[in-house]
């Protein structure tokens, strides 16, 4: 599958937007928990919104990625 210059630049946003999402809500929740840590973890990966964006932020990470991963494929 090629990739056109277009495509390459919406799945960039997306990779961008995505990883700065999770890594933004990440800080957040753990710097106003109210409970131990160890929960806390486990309360923000078991949030259906998290886990939707880190699916979507890995599989636009493995198609923008030039290596030839099986990752990549599977996506």
């Amino acid at each position: 599958m090629h990739i056109t210059n277009s495509l390459k630049a919406l799945l960039l946003a997306i990779v961008v937007f995505g990883w700065f999402a999770l890594i933004s809500q990440f800080y957040l929740i753990i710097e106003n928990r109210v409970t131990a840590l160890p929960e806390t973890i486990i309360r923000y990966f078991s949030f259906f919104t998290i886990l939707t964006n880190l699916i979507v932020a890995v599989c636009c990470t493995a198609l923008l990625c030039k290596f030839n991963l099986k990752l990549k494929r599977f996506f």
